[in-house]
């Protein structure tokens, strides 16, 4: 009889230690989900205005930098970027559409997504 206890005992604590096993692999793969959803970056959608003439990028005096001023904000500032499928051509003021894709390996990247409009500018 004594022996009896002494399995059902083992196999209550086997049938435990599964459960509790089990539950914290879960709980790890639930964790692991979330982690690698709140890790993703976010592409957005942002218009912005391009001066009709680029400046010397102030990292450096041998490239030129787009003059950019973004929704919302009234100060262009200096982007040395490039915007792909943009066809800037200068003397043109434009207000495009670009796609921002962040990236925590490489360069973000400016996609251009249409012209909205482009004028003459009078610099």
């Amino acid at each position: 009889m004594n022996q009896m206890k002494k399995i059902i005992a083992a196999l209550f604590l086997a049938t435990l230690l599964l459960s509790a096993c089990k539950s914290s692999k879960e709980a790890s793969s639930n964790s692991n989900e979330f982690i690698k959803e709140s890790t993703k970056e976010v592409t957005t959608v942002e218009k912005w205005i391009v001066a009709g003439e680029k400046v010397n990028c102030p990292e450096t005096s041998t490239e030129l930098c787009y003059q950019i001023k973004k929704f919302g904000s009234s100060d262009y500032e200096s982007m040395n970027v490039d915007i792909q499928g943009f066809n800037y051509e200068p003397g043109y003021k434009y207000q495009i559409e670009v796609k921002v894709l962040p990236s925590k390996k490489e360069a973000t990247q400016y996609i251009f997504i249409k012209e909205m409009v482009k004028i003459a500018s009078s610099n």
